[in-house]
């Protein structure tokens, strides 16, 4: 690993962390620190697409960008009040324990996405067998010099229509330390932290319970479809086994869900079936959650025009970095306008717009190689199941807490992002948004995570 493979972290992510004091985006150190770096990585990742449209990517087009994100971070320190804004605010301790034991985690797991042995390539993820070697083509494309408009790597001449930002970033990072590994493994190193510290914020905020915040986690990382691990019992009395040789050597079973499962376990892990395998989702899900905290303030005090703006930028770079993301983030907007009109949703929408409208373009106008993106599709993959019966056991008691959350005592604002994903739920019900049915999870996860303050509240 070379130094400007740690600086395109770097240097990036204190140039966002410097805006963000700035504007006081965020009323605690973590979480600001976090909305910056995400916001600074996409920022600059955006910036050098945009310039290899012009000029070829190579590590002495990244080291002039780098210095100049470099002299106007300085810039921004010495001239605005950022640093002051940085010091005078609060630390949340849970959420610097919980960053650092993710990092340490995600440094051992990640790793196992792509190794070299015996001069072979390996991936220790299973759900990433195929997709690992789709985006490694795809980075390698742009490492070369391919920019506009990018190829899909197995269908030569087509174009791509698919969110390439996070393997453009790859390639960034590919040339500055001629790496693949590398190149693949630090994304999901840094980055899910990132995501998973952001939930954390997200809750916390809403419903001012840190305990709440750690649940939402929790049911994060570890959640599947909820009574798929009941058939372990079935296969233990199948194996006739002692119960420590049984749970040393487990049926080649996903107990979690998977994608095609035979009994209907569709809710599926996120960690290990989006985050690592599926790379837009490191961009995507923490610049979604970034958007949601920016254009929900603390207090009307804290809905300045300058936080909408920010949140605009970030709403404006992200659908290249994650296409599913901006639908499942629409119902949420409503939402927020609805209970709070008055505040500059104008300065966000116009930004937003302008910003995004040649990704949405380029979307519209591309291919679809695999079959129709958006077509009738009721009950996902429910086939011939009772629809109740079959989230019941994919989801177990979410539901039915999400429904009492709407009838107790509990915070306007936790009631209408209920609404809003109730919203995404039902759509995601009605209509596939993706060639393959299963990829709908991507659009479930996101009705997963906003209801998390309305599951907790209830």
């Amino acid at each position: 690993m070379t130094i400007l493979t740690l600086v395109l972290f770097f240097i990036p992510a204190a140039l966002g962390i410097s805006v963000a004091a700035a504007l006081k985006a965020a009323t605690e150190k973590i979480e600001l620190v976090l909305i910056g770096t995400i916001g600074g990585l996409a920022a600059i990742v955006s910036l050098t697409y945009a310039l290899t449209l012009a000029i070829p990517l190579s590590s002495l087009l990244l080291t002039d960008i780098l210095l100049a994100a470099s002299v106007t971070t300085v810039l921004i320190l010495l001239l605005t009040s950022a640093w002051q804004n940085l010091r005078r605010l609060s630390l949340d301790s849970a959420a610097l324990v919980s960053l650092i034991i993710l990092v340490i985690l995600f440094t051992i797991i990640a790793s196992k996405l792509l190794f070299l042995t015996n001069g072979e390539l390996k991936t220790g993820i299973i759900n990433a067998y195929g997709d690992i070697g789709w985006h490694v083509a795809n980075i390698t494309m742009f490492a070369e010099g391919q920019s506009f408009p990018p190829e899909n790597p197995i269908l030569a001449g087509t174009r791509l229509t698919y969110p390439f930002m996070v393997n453009f970033f790859s390639a960034m990072l590919q040339i500055s330390n001629d790496s693949i590994n590398y190149a693949i493994v630090l994304p999901a190193i840094v980055l899910i932290p990132l995501l998973l510290t952001l939930i954390y914020c997200f809750v916390k905020n809403l419903t001012h319970r840190r305990s709440a915040a750690v649940v939402a986690l929790l049911l994060f990382l570890l959640g599947g479809a909820t009574l798929g691990w009941t058939r372990i019992y079935d296969d233990f009395q199948q194996a006739g086994t002692s119960p420590w040789e049984f749970l040393s050597h487990l049926p080649a079973r996903d107990y979690s869900g998977v994608g095609n499962d035979q009994e209907g376990f569709h809710f599926l892990n996120p960690t290990f079936t989006l985050l690592l395998p599926q790379r837009p989702f490191l961009f995507g899900i923490p610049l979604a959650i970034s958007i949601l905290l920016l254009l929900i303030p603390a207090n009307k005090n804290h809905a300045t025009k300058a936080r909408f703006i920010m949140a605009g930028v970030l709403a404006g770079l992200l659908p290249l970095f994650h296409a599913h993301t901006v639908l499942a983030l629409i119902p949420a907007i409503i939402a927020l306008f609805i209970i709070n009109p008055r505040w500059p949703w104008g300065r966000f929408t116009a930004t937003a717009i302008i910003l995004g409208a040649p990704a949405i373009i380029y979307y519209m106008t591309g291919s679809s190689e695999a079959g129709s993106f958006f077509r009738w599709g009721p009950g996902w993959l429910v086939g011939d199941e009772n629809i109740i019966w079959y989230w019941i056991k994919n989801t177990g008691l979410f539901i039915p807490a999400i429904a009492l959350g709407f009838y107790l005592p509990a915070p306007r604002l936790s009631k209408a992002l209920a609404a809003a994903g109730l919203a995404i739920f039902i759509i995601a019900n009605l209509f596939l948004f993706a060639p393959w049915a299963w990829d709908n999870f991507k659009l479930f996860i996101y009705w997963f995570i906003i209801n998390y303050t309305d599951f907790e509240c209830s």
